[in-house]
């Protein structure tokens, strides 16, 4: 794995608390110190931790189910609309953090088609782009 001491601190604490949780190393892509891909997984469940042009952001991933960043989850999760910017890596961590379990609690099929279409509405959005026909 990466050395730690290469990810911003707050990425280095969601990390030792993913091992701490049980969460064990499953994939890791390194291009160079700009872009780094980690996976953890437990249970089928998957925490991805991803630095892209430096920029760090978490994603999490129910069994079977794809990455959905964690304030689209937040958004499902309390009933309001996901609007404006995502939130800063700080406030993606907190949630990770103080909500895997609600998540895990809520995940399913039915969930997971909500998930996506959120996920589809916010992209729209920001792009630009009417709802699909």
């Amino acid at each position: 794995m990466m050395e730690l001491d290469e990810m911003p601190n707050s990425v280095r604490e969601l990390v030792t608390w993913l091992q701490e949780q049980g969460f064990a190393l499953s994939e890791e892509q390194r291009k160079d110190g700009n872009n780094q891909r980690l996976v953890f997984e437990r249970d089928g469940w998957r925490i991805e931790v991803v630095a892209d042009r430096a920029d760090w952001s978490v994603a999490v991933a129910s069994p079977g189910g794809r990455f959905v960043h964690p304030d689209i989850w937040e958004a499902y999760l309390d009933g309001f609309p996901l609007a404006g910017d995502l939130s800063p890596l700080q406030h993606q961590i907190e949630f990770v953090r103080q909500d895997l379990e609600r998540i895990r609690a809520a995940a399913g099929p039915d969930v997971d088609r909500e998930l996506k279409r959120m996920d589809e509405e916010y992209s729209r959005r920001l792009l630009g782009i009417g709802p699909p026909e």
